[in-house]
């Protein structure tokens, strides 16, 4: 289990390693982690965990609004998770790398998607 002192992406490095392992209860617990810890969900732990489902949107405070690490874009379609509308296409913007990275366009997009929430834009 994360230690609370330590970057949240091992969380996210984490939740993969329970979820390749079929290790349920520890990704339950680094979901609870997170909850507690940092007062959100981030994304990946959330899909992993089976919080992303349908019937639970909108009841976890997720961050960001996409999945972290590149490998979880290929798990969107199995857990039946969409992208909010605007987001939707952005998958057509990455570029080849472990961590989520944009084109120049998907940035646009991103930076768009995160204006429109109130989030602020950095450059």
């Amino acid at each position: 289990m994360p230690s609370r002192s330590l970057d949240p992406a091992l969380s996210v490095y984490a939740a993969y390693a329970y979820y390749q392992t079929q290790q349920t209860e520890r990704l339950k617990r680094v979901l609870d982690f997170e909850r507690g810890d940092l007062g959100c969900v981030l994304f990946d732990v959330a899909l992993l965990a089976g919080a992303l489902s349908p019937s639970r949107m909108g009841q976890e405070q997720v961050f960001p609004s996409f999945p972290t690490l590149a490998q979880g874009w290929a798990l969107l379609g199995a857990f039946g998770v969409k992208l909010p509308k605007e987001l939707a296409d952005l998958q057509q913007h990455l570029l080849p790398t472990l961590w989520t990275h944009l084109d120049p366009r998907g940035t646009d997009v991103m930076r768009g998607h995160l204006q429109q929430r109130g989030a602020p834009a950095y450059a």
